[in-house]
């Protein structure tokens, strides 16, 4: 029996809208190349930055300078930060659940800042009875160390935790541990949009 329903965040209850990844949003206001912007992030895993590993917006000062970028970190942020919209429809299913009696939680890939951005301005996050960010721990859903600490954390055996990632491979890493997952696109709605997903076999 399920007894926590766990979701990602991007791609799930949230989405970037649409020609607002980060990347481009820089590069369209700054003319920064989107791949350097990608290769400052992937050079330094930033997925896997916790709070004392130090200010992530210091990554990007060399390739601000570059492009003779000078802008304060607070406005850096809030170019990057406001790229998205919640997925009410989503949202208010996982909060159903939790009115129906069952546990939700959140597990993401975050890096610090943007993971507090996203504690401090989603209220309704607060309901999740349990949320971790992959800048909590230094590991990221690639990892079956997160998906274990998520089940230590939850107190439950793996097969009590279902988890919905937009990303398959995620997916697999979770089952991996034993606990029952889907990829969020395999969701099929009832014919009365209620939001109730019939879980593919898996």
């Amino acid at each position: 029996m399920i007894k926590l329903f766990v979701f990602d965040m991007d791609g799930v209850l949230i989405k970037i809208k649409e020609n607002c990844y980060a990347s481009k949003l820089f590069q369209d206001l700054y003319g920064i190349p989107q791949d350097e912007f990608y290769d400052v992030l992937k050079k330094n895993k930033f997925l896997e930055r916790t709070k004392d590993d130090g200010s992530t917006f210091k990554l990007f000062s060399e390739l601000l300078k570059k492009y003779k970028v000078k802008i304060t970190e607070k406005i850096f942020w809030n170019i990057w930060f406001n790229n998205f919209k919640v997925k009410q429809d989503l949202v208010d299913f996982a909060l159903s659940l939790k009115k129906s009696g069952k546990k939700i939680g959140i597990l993401s890939d975050q890096f610090f800042e943007r993971a507090e951005y996203l504690k401090d301005n989603l209220d309704w996050m607060k309901e999740f009875d349990c949320v971790l960010f992959s800048s909590d721990f230094g590991v990221t859903k690639h990892d079956k160390k997160f998906f274990k600490i998520l089940i230590e954390k939850a107190k439950l055996k793996p097969e009590e935790i279902f988890f919905t990632d937009d990303d398959e491979k995620n997916v697999e890493v979770a089952r991996s541990v034993g606990i029952k997952g889907i990829n969020f696109t395999n969701w099929v709605w009832d014919k009365n949009n209620l939001h109730t997903p019939k879980l593919a076999k898996k």
